[in-house]
């Protein structure tokens, strides 16, 4: 007997399918619901993966004037961020458009389906054409990665508040202007959105921080927004066996390896100064050995081991395996994938109290936190892990119990469909009955 899931079309626009925390995020959903019976479907601006039921809405570059409006229309969208080169914040973040320049490919060419589902849409989705496009009473979820679908044009705040009212006089833009493409852009994000019916729409965060957020916000707080972790395939990332894994990256087996990965240098919010300062301080009798996965060594100096970018995620999950810790030393962040990936391979991890990150990183259970930018305590914390192999031996058994028991994908997917489910019998509720015409 076929899934109940098999009665669901769904459709998921994500800018990416492979590309990105978001992205893998993203279409972990798609193949959980695939997975129930569900026809999951993607649609995305780049497609990398080798999935056959994800499509690229890109097509054909197309005639001479739509690739010269389309070149026009991007200038225009990048002019208004690099008016700010001279006065933004060195701390700035990820600023996108709510707009797609040229063409709308994806309203143009909509496919049909039950239940609409976005995921991070960055120069895919085009929130007035889109959601104009979609009837009234559509069902539509949303699941956030980030901030920037209720902020002016940010993808992390970084404590900044002006989206719970408005944004505009941005500060990591260093404005003081009401009306700067942080204003603009929140106004056009109120108009488009007031499309969606809030009984037919659902918002989604993955982590409790970023659903408190999404719900003070002027732009979603009158959506119901539910909190659904992000998932993992708990098969794939598995505690493997550390002496081979240290033997295939060609790590000490007796070394005390403490893990990071080292992409994002230049960007202020993944915090790589912070592990930087906490890592010059370790004593030299604690043996640490450092390694680094990603394209480079994240700054360290001394030694370090660069295991270089791993994009299969089984051979990740050896380099995971081969840690006695992991450590993130991010400044924000929602539900990084890495951090459930490190604990479902068995690795306690390190971090800052900061975001979605506590929800997953509990004191003494799966790994220690630190105060937010405190490196002195987040040396110490790494250090206590290193020192106490009970307590590391105790976090082991119990970041894989619960990954495998609140992270698991089929978990995820059985939610999210409950939520297609519930948003199509609302949907459903608003259609008007059918005319009753009385026979002769």
């Amino acid at each position: 007997m076929p899934d109940a899931g098999s009665c669901v079309q769904a459709l998921h626009f994500s800018t990416h399918d492979q590309r990105g925390g978001a992205a893998i995020a993203a279409h972990r959903i798609h193949q959980g619901l695939r997975s129930l019976g569900v026809a999951s479907r993607m649609v995305v601006a780049k497609r990398s993966g080798n999935d056959p039921d994800v499509a690229a809405v890109q097509g054909p570059p197309g005639p001479l004037p739509v690739r010269f409006w389309r070149r026009l229309d991007r200038e225009r969208l990048d002019r208004g961020l690099r008016a700010y080169a001279r006065t933004q914040s060195p701390i700035r973040g990820l600023f996108t458009d709510d707009r797609v320049p040229g063409p709308d490919r994806l309203s143009e060419t909509l496919p049909a389906a039950e239940v609409y589902h976005a995921h991070w849409v960055a120069g895919l989705l085009d929130y007035r054409r889109l959601f104009a496009r979609l009837p009234a009473g559509t069902p539509f979820v949303w699941t956030l990665h980030d901030m920037n679908p209720f902020t002016g044009g940010c993808h992390y705040a970084l404590g900044c508040e002006r989206y719970l009212e408005r944004c505009g006089a941005c500060p990591q833009l260093g404005s003081r202007n009401e009306n700067d493409i942080t204003g603009r852009g929140h106004r056009r994000k109120t108009s488009a959105l007031r499309r969606l019916l809030p009984e037919t729409t659902r918002i989604v965060a993955p982590s409790r921080w970023l659903a408190g957020d999404a719900r003070r916000s002027a732009l979603l707080a009158r959506f119901e927004t539910l909190t659904i972790p992000n998932p993992l395939d708990t098969d794939i990332f598995q505690p493997r066996d550390r002496a081979t894994a240290r033997e295939v990256f060609g790590l000490p087996q007796t070394a005390r390896i403490v893990l990071f990965v080292a992409d994002s240098l230049s960007d202020h919010r993944k915090g790589m100064d912070l592990l930087q300062s906490a890592v010059a301080g370790l004593p030299a009798e604690a043996g640490v050995t450092l390694a680094a996965v990603g394209g480079s060594k994240g700054g360290m100096d001394g030694e370090c081991i660069a295991l270089g970018r791993i994009d299969n995620p089984r051979i990740f999950s050896f380099a995971l395996s081969a840690a006695d810790v992991f450590v993130l030393p991010t400044r924000a962040d929602n539900l990084p994938n890495v951090i459930l990936e490190a604990m479902a391979c068995g690795v306690p991890v390190v971090s800052f109290d900061v975001g979605g990150v506590p929800d997953m990183v509990r004191p003494g259970v799966t790994g220690l936190l630190a105060p937010p930018e405190d490196v002195a305590a987040l040396r110490q914390a790494i250090l206590t892990l290193l020192e106490d192999d009970a307590l590391r031996a105790h976090m082991t058994a119990e970041c894989r119990r619960v990954a495998v028991t609140e992270y698991a994908m089929e978990i995820a997917a059985r939610r999210y469909l409950a939520v297609y489910e519930e948003l199509m019998e609302a949907s459903a509720r608003l259609r008007p009955a059918p005319s009753r015409h009385s026979g002769a």
